[in-house]
């Protein structure tokens, strides 16, 4: 019997961050799958860390930045082309606000930036999931979100 390597849905926390203007950092990918599109920062967990400890982590290992995170929701996001699908997460979403640190803009994943005051997120080059998940972390709850997110 031979062991075939097989895709499987990966497991990340997403980290969601506004800055006193309410702009959202943003992280626009240079690899694939979904190469050039926008969307929040985000990464994998390590083995043996909580997903509180992966999103601070991530935060700044990737941004540079850090911030109070508050754990906002979880869900699944599916996008398929051609029927396909090409990428398949389950997330652990934490929020921030007023980050401190010097923001990285550059690494070899991508380019971190901050938002438009007026951006609109159904678009592209933004992630088809961004103007879902902004409405979920806006939604004036005490309790976390479950969705499960999937496109086509």
């Amino acid at each position: 019997r031979t062991l075939k390597t097989r895709l499987q849905p990966k497991i990340v926390t997403l980290v969601a961050v506004q800055n006193k203007a309410g702009q959202w950092l943003l992280y626009r990918r240079k690899h694939q799958p979904l190469i050039g599109q926008v969307g929040f920062p985000y990464g994998k967990l390590h083995l043996g860390e909580t997903v509180a400890e992966a999103a601070t982590r991530e935060l700044m290992e990737k941004t540079g930045l850090s911030c109070k995170l508050t754990h906002r929701g979880d869900g699944y996001i599916i996008i398929n082309e051609g029927g396909e699908p090409i990428s398949q997460i389950c997330f652990h979403l934490f929020y921030g606000r007023n980050p401190t640190g010097t923001l990285r803009e550059e690494t070899p994943y991508g380019e971190m930036f901050w938002s438009d005051s007026k951006t609109d997120f159904s678009k592209p080059p933004y992630m088809v999931s961004m103007a879902d998940l902004i409405k979920q972390i806006q939604k004036p709850t005490k309790s976390r979100f479950f969705v499960e997110l999937i496109y086509k």
